[in-house]
């Protein structure tokens, strides 16, 4: 079934918005938002790119700002944590975010596997981090509209968090809306808050949270990640190749396999086609036989 694109939201306000980074982002907001680009528009090292202007308010008074050019289409998305922010932890998790983010854009082929990142910045009491924009929306809001899509999407989540392993890094906050699926079908990691680098227990959390999200749709693998994986593997010494072979074994065990009635019709056809030959080359012998007979 061909997924139709992307197309226009509405706000429960009524103002037009569209999807993207994997929120509903209203093209302007007259809630009342604590958060406004004319506090922020201030603060020393924050660029935009020559003709770019930034959202006067935060999308639904959150400190997530849309970047658009001179059409007032958008171009990016600006995320901004203040020290003094009343949300408990959001400054310190931003930081580290920012940080990741810097970090694995410096490895190579790094844009087929978390969002465009473009730039951070900190100062003292604040942070901004600056993406380029993407169509698309958070795998939760997708599989919503198409349960059935799960495996295939499950699979891709894997192997992006198998690299992410191999950077040595855990997510740290595995849910469904952590990861972006993009208008043309990739998924993509974000959020790094919570990101680690990996560890025995950071190893535990993270299959227990993979385990949440599998479970309801194969309790089998969900039950081997929480209480068989680890030990299945603890002759891997390193945590994060122990981490990357557990991912790769269950994405082939999310692959579905023949049955085995699909599995014996095959044989019984090669069964039959050997059988064809043999016939053939039994008629080409006796044939041949005859031929000389005749001969003499």
């Amino acid at each position: 079934m061909s997924r139709p694109p992307l197309g226009l939201y509405r706000s429960s306000s009524g103002n037009a918005a569209k999807s993207g980074l994997g929120i509903t982002l209203a093209a302007r907001s007259s809630s009342g938002s604590r958060h406004s680009s004319e506090k922020v528009a201030v603060i020393p090292g924050l660029r935009l790119q020559p003709g770019e202007v930034i959202d006067r308010e935060g999308i639904a008074g959150r400190s997530i700002f849309i970047i658009r050019n001179a059409a007032g289409l958008p171009v990016g998305v600006r995320k901004i944590a203040m020290e003094n922010d009343p949300l408990p932890g959001h400054f310190t998790a931003t930081q580290v975010e920012a940080r990741t983010y810097r970090h694995l854009t410096t490895i190579p082929g790094w844009r087929e596997h978390i969002l465009p990142f473009r730039d951070e910045k900190s100062t003292g009491d604040t942070v901004t981090i600056d993406f380029d924009w993407l169509d698309g929306e958070d795998v939760q809001k997708y599989l919503e509209k198409y349960p059935d899509d799960f495996l295939p999407i499950m699979r891709q989540i894997l192997i992006q968090l198998r690299w992410l392993a191999q950077q040595g890094f855990i997510h740290g906050d595995i849910k469904l809306d952590n990861f972006y699926r993009t208008a043309d079908g990739r998924i993509l990691l974000f959020d790094f808050g919570r990101a680690g680098r990996v560890a025995f227990a950071s190893v535990m959390s993270e299959l227990m949270a993979v385990a949440r999200i599998i479970s309801p749709y194969n309790a089998d693998i969900g039950f081997w990640l929480k209480f068989h994986a680890m030990d299945e593997y603890a002759h891997i010494v390193s945590f994060k190749d122990m981490l990357a072979e557990i991912y790769l074994k269950t994405v082939s065990n999310l692959i579905p396999h023949r049955s085995k009635k699909s599995s014996n019709s095959s044989k019984s056809r090669k069964s039959s086609s050997n059988s064809k030959k043999s016939r053939k080359s039994r008629k080409s012998s006796s044939s041949s036989r005859n031929g000389s007979k005749n001969r003499y």
